[in-house]
């Protein structure tokens, strides 16, 4: 994820790295976007023109699936008139990258027309062609924060509506007992807090609800999770003889998709979600 102006104070390079300054390039050529090392791409990337993206295609991976969002991004995004890289770090070894597909992650130094610095980071993959920039691996958590890509089996699916927790605080009603999908959504923690306002429903995995008499403590686990528009709420619940592990193991800030029923919380104006099919993105 590219992060730039920013001022560089102390960085600790583990690994080799290269500096471009006073003329120096580097002895690795590249030609037609066929780099031979990750410093080398990251520089002939970055040194393009944003108002001229289309030429920074010929350093990324998977192009055309790219190419896209690559429009999107800097139709909205910052404009440079290019950029020297003068510093790489992390895995610049190319012997590092034994077998095309292995990837890494790189960080780098530019410095900007008005002589300020920055700083960012990408991952680079070895492909058939020379090294490239794994764009939309290296973006990855902006783009789904704004919703432009979609990612796993559940966002696929148009068949159901998808929601954001504004719609279950505000206009719930509307979705009551009908599946619904929430994507992208931030893991937080597990959660017991409103457990006692389930009803006494359950709902099986083709997303029917039927009434129960099991305490809803005994049947459910609650967790906690931001949308990606950023707003939080702790009303979500899964079945815990289903999903109890797996959401236990889950660090904070995983992303994940759901699908479940929106129910009303008893003695509350708002409404939960009651999950039957959650699904981890990696």
């Amino acid at each position: 994820m590219v992060r730039y102006p920013t001022s560089i104070t102390h960085r600790h390079f583990v690994t080799f790295f290269a500096v471009l300054a006073c003329g120096i390039e580097f002895s690795r050529a590249v030609a037609d976007g066929a780099a031979d090392s990750p410093e080398a791409v990251v520089s002939a990337y970055m040194e393009i023109p944003t108002a001229e993206w289309q030429k920074r295609l010929a350093f990324v991976a998977e192009p055309e699936k790219a190419r896209p969002l690559m429009e999107k991004w800097y139709a909205s995004n910052v404009v440079s008139t290019g950029n020297k890289v003068i510093a790489v770090a992390g895995a610049t070894d190319p012997s590092l990258y034994r077998k095309v597909s292995d990837t890494f992650k790189v960080s780098f130094t530019i410095e900007n027309p008005d002589g300020s610095k920055g700083n960012g980071d990408f991952f680079v993959v070895r492909t058939s062609r020379g090294f490239k920039i794994d764009w939309l691996q290296s973006l990855k958590p902006d783009l789904l924060a704004k919703g432009w890509w979609e990612q796993g089996r559940i966002a696929v699916d148009a068949k159901l509506p998808e929601i954001a927790v504004k719609h279950l605080e505000s206009v719930g009603e509307r979705f009551e007992n009908k599946p619904v999908r929430m994507l992208s959504l931030t893991f937080d923690e597990t959660s017991d807090l409103w457990l006692t306002n389930l009803p006494g429903v359950m709902v099986d995995s083709n997303g029917l609800v039927t009434r129960y008499n099991k305490k809803a403590a005994e049947g459910w686990i609650g967790f906690s999770a931001a949308d990606r528009h950023g707003k939080r709420t702790s009303k979500f619940f899964a079945r815990k003889d289903k999903w109890a592990d797996k959401l236990l193991e889950l660090d904070r800030g995983t992303l994940v998709n759901v699908v479940g029923v929106v129910t009303p919380m008893e003695g509350m104006t708002d409404y939960g979600i009651l999950i039957y099919d959650i699904e981890i993105l990696e």
